[in-house]
């Protein structure tokens, strides 16, 4: 056969031998698509089967409550009839949170700042003790060293009730119990052996502290309508080996139950109230049952635009479960847990979509509430100081003033700008992101303090400038050069001089000596002492490091021949 015949056969052999190949390749991507689809259908019938599972394992544990369920909870649970007291109502509180866990101030300021406030709008203060509370007997360990005492307190209710202002203590009860729970006396209450975060609530002790806690801050503030019991962010609950076969809800509830009728039992009117965190992943069934509705009011706090954390579904729930609640925005402490000022515009953005969202309420607002973090928890470091937090305090709280409840926002500003006794009023909330300096102008209480704050970012702008110049930008002070003893010493010497290092660290080290006597006016030693060490301090010891990196290296004049590791 010629050889062109015999390519010709062995050509069409093959497009035989690949047709029937192709087509076995088909069959199998069938074969393997087919087997994909049935496998995603089985796990997803699985799937649905075991979350069928849970929800009857959870409404098992709830039938504890014996509260009907609701099967369809948003056809069956409507909002409540519209009546002319819902919403922000001339009875809704304007409440100032003040947050003591983190740079207490003085009495002395606080006397001072307390009556612009309430000329602002301001007439109930909601305290946050933590350990800043003079706690006595068995629990006096509680308590700092610099704890206020009880005459101070006593002092503090007297100038709100001359004020005409009301005072809600804030308790800690269950979850950000750092202050109790890191010491060697209640460590065994703790849900975890490793974080003193939050209270074991099957442990028959905690309930037993929790109760004794209350008596004292009771005592303390006769006549209270209304005690804040915290309950936010119980971050292990159900965590430990007593808890663990308990649905972390119901443990939840069961002990914002117990406590709250703790409450009810011992101080009749007394009205309790927690903030709303724990209860946002809740079910419909769970919310439908919620078991200490009729026991305490609710806090629902967003420190950015409302709707990002409170959906409409929660809203709903909250409408239905609650005769009233309170709603809480925030003037400091929600920007960053290290921040130095708060942000103006976006804490009155935060306050204004709050206003909104208050608008869509279908039962009374029992009070707004301007919540002023100073640390994000116990072993945080400080954020915003409350002395030059006080333009922004004073911006949300005349917002949201009964009155200036009808007032366009241009006059809202200009009620702000003449609390602040700014000698000029020409500003804007936009003009002061180029020049803050303005607020150290007027003469509100804490401008002072404003000015440091101010002082002290333009000393840290010039410092991590000047560091990441030497130590990253040039090439003689890196850490492989400081690390190695080579380099070149007449760079380093001249960018040591010209960027004016030393000239640097002193007016560093002067600030800190000035910014500790003014500080002292508004705070006690300790205080100042900290917010220095956490600011101030690290700009010391950045610029002492290049000043002994140069000292070092100098003393170098034989370098090795290469490689040099």
């Amino acid at each position: 056969m010629p050889v062109r015949g015999r390519r010709r056969r062995i050509w069409q052999g093959r497009d035989r031998y690949e047709g029937r190949s192709t087509m076995v390749r088909g069959l199998r991507v069938k074969v393997i698509i087919i087997f994909g689809v049935t496998l995603i259908v089985f796990l997803w019938l699985i799937s649905i089967q075991s979350m069928e599972s849970w929800r009857k394992a959870n409404l098992k544990q709830l039938s504890l409550y014996q509260l009907p369920v609701a099967e369809s909870p948003y056809t069956e649970l409507t909002f409540p009839k519209k009546d002319q007291n819902k919403g922000v109502t001339e009875d809704t509180l304007r409440v100032f949170h003040l947050d003591l866990k983190g740079a207490p101030p003085n009495l002395d300021y606080l006397r001072r700042l307390l009556p612009l406030l309430a000329a602002s709008g301001c007439d109930t203060l909601l305290i946050e003790y933590e350990d800043m509370f003079p706690y006595w007997d068995s629990l006096v360990n509680i308590s700092a060293k610099n704890a206020y005492k009880r005459q101070d307190i006593r002092k503090l209710l007297s100038w709100t009730h001359d004020l005409g202002m009301q005072v809600i203590p804030l308790i800690q009860t269950f979850g950000h119990m750092e202050h109790v729970l890191k010491l060697n006396d209640w460590k065994h209450l703790r849900e975890l052996p490793d974080f003193p975060s939050d209270l074991c609530p099957s442990n028959p002790g905690s309930i037993l502290l929790v109760e004794e806690m209350i008596t004292q801050v009771v005592m303390m503030h006769p006549g209270i309508k209304f005690i804040h019991i915290g309950g936010d962010e119980v971050i292990h609950v159900g965590a430990c080996g007593s808890c663990s076969g308990t649905n972390p809800w119901v443990l939840y509830s069961k002990h914002i139950t117990a406590v709250a009728e703790i409450i009810q039992r011992k101080y009749p009117g007394m009205t309790p109230i927690i903030w709303d965190d724990m209860m946002r992943p809740w079910s419909p069934e769970f919310h439908a049952r919620n078991p200490f509705k009729n026991v305490v009011e609710v806090m629902v706090w967003d420190y950015v635009d409302v709707n990002n954390l409170i959906t409409p579904q929660l809203w709903f729930w909250y409408m239905n479960n609650f005769k009233r609640i309170w709603v809480a925005s925030a003037f400091k402490g929600a920007d960053l847990p290290t921040a130095d000022l708060p942000n103006l515009e976006i804490r009155y953005h935060n306050t204004k979509s709050w206003l909104k969202k208050v608008d869509t309420a279908e039962i009374p607002i029992a009070g707004f509430v301007l919540t002023g973090w100073s640390r994000y928890d116990h072993f945080a470091v400080l954020c915003e100081l409350l002395p030059p937090s006080v333009p922004s305090l004073l911006l949300n709280m005349i917002t949201i003033s009964k009155k200036h409840s009808s007032s366009t926002e241009e006059k809202k500003l200009s009620a702000w700008k003449e609390a602040l006794k700014c000698p000029s009023p020409s500003f804007t909330l936009e003009s002061l992101r180029e020049d803050q300096s303005i607020l150290t102008k007027c003469d509100y209480p804490g401008a002072e303090v404003y000015g440091i704050v101010l002082h002290y970012l333009i000393l840290k702008a010039k410092t991590d400038t000047l560091y990441d110049s030497m130590t990253k930008n040039k090439a003689w002070l890196t850490p492989y050069n400081v690390n190695h003893n080579f380099s070149n010493i007449w760079r380093i010497v001249q960018d040591y001089t010209y960027l004016k290092t030393y000239t640097l660290l002193l007016d560093i080290r002067k600030f800190d000596r000035e910014s500790k006597s003014v500080l002292v006016k508004y705070f006690d030693r300790h205080t100042a002492k900290e917010w220095l060490e956490q600011k101030v301090t690290p700009l010391d010891k950045k610029l002492q490091s290049i000043g002994d990196s140069v000292e070092k290296l100098l003393n170098i004049s034989i370098w090795p021949r290469r490689p040099i590791f």
